[in-house]
């Protein structure tokens, strides 16, 4: 029997002087903007052996009976479900405002369930959320019963498949990248067969008394934020793979991982399908 793993996490942890954008490699884009619940999108990927549904929310597939057949699918068109939910993990220990050592996780497991790990007084729950920006709001697509065209709904995470899917702008870029492909490798660069990217951040983390932006105390988590990115390749080496690179940045001023003794964890939790 063919033995395969399906999805391939990749992190690269940048922990520079963040405030200004700078590391070691050079400079990164910080985005101004914040997570929030209203920007949360799915999208389709099946660029290669491997299909499934995604969030924009640091989540690789969607738990619950009803997604089985479309979540980490393998091999394509099968209706085989493999996975049931993957999440980012990140977690730290950090001095809270009562000056106890305090873990931090930040996590977007949500399982079969209404998601209950929350804020009991706003009712947020204490998980990744995507920043806007990285899909097309105003997106319609044509209703093949009706045939005519339709915005419910339909707005789906940057796909390099999909320009119909690409934000006007994109954050970060000047007016030349307007209509073209934010890829990886550079502008309009399609090395993948099927490339994803959105942004997350941790701001509605609120369960510990802990505030990453001295400015800024809705903001809480650990002040990251992250840029993932989802490959697939066709090619016979990758084409049992889709891979997931986490480009994870501390943007809050509270607390820099790399001069301190802050210990940084990153991982993922996961849930299979038998």
């Amino acid at each position: 029997m063919k033995r395969i793993s399906l999805v391939a996490f990749i992190c690269t942890v940048l922990v520079g002087d963040l405030a200004h954008g700078q590391t070691a490699g050079g400079t990164v884009y910080i985005d101004t903007a914040v997570g929030n619940t209203l920007y949360r999108r799915t999208q389709f990927v099946n660029g290669n052996k491997v299909e499934s549904i995604i969030r924009n929310d640091g989540t690789f597939g969607m738990p619950g009976t009803q997604y089985r057949a479309y979540s980490g699918v393998w091999p394509i068109g099968s209706g085989h479900g493999h996975v049931d939910q993957m999440s980012l993990m990140v977690g730290a220990e950090v001095t809270d405002n009562n000056g106890k050592p305090t873990h931090i996780i930040s996590e977007s497991y949500s399982g079969a369930t209404s998601y209950i790990d929350q804020n009991l007084l706003t009712g947020r729950q204490y998980a990744w959320n995507p920043l806007p920006g990285y899909f097309n709001p105003n997106r319609a697509v044509m209703d093949p019963r009706t045939l005519r065209w339709d915005s419910t709904n339909s707005a789906q995470i940057a796909s390099s498949t999909d320009p119909t899917t690409w934000p006007r702008t994109w954050p970060g870029k000047d007016a030349t990248w307007n209509g073209t492909w934010d890829g990886y490798f550079g502008k309009d660069q399609f090395n993948a067969d099927q490339e994803v990217v959105y942004v997350i951040d941790d701001s509605y983390n609120s369960e510990f008394a802990f505030y990453p932006f001295s400015k800024d105390t809705s903001r809480r988590g650990l002040g990251l934020q992250v840029e993932t990115r989802l490959f697939q390749w066709a090619h016979p080496l990758a084409e049992d793979q889709i891979f997931v690179h986490f480009q994870i940045t501390n943007v809050g001023d509270v607390v820099d991982f790399q001069r301190s003794t802050t210990p940084i964890y990153l991982g993922a939790f996961a849930d299979t399908h038998p």
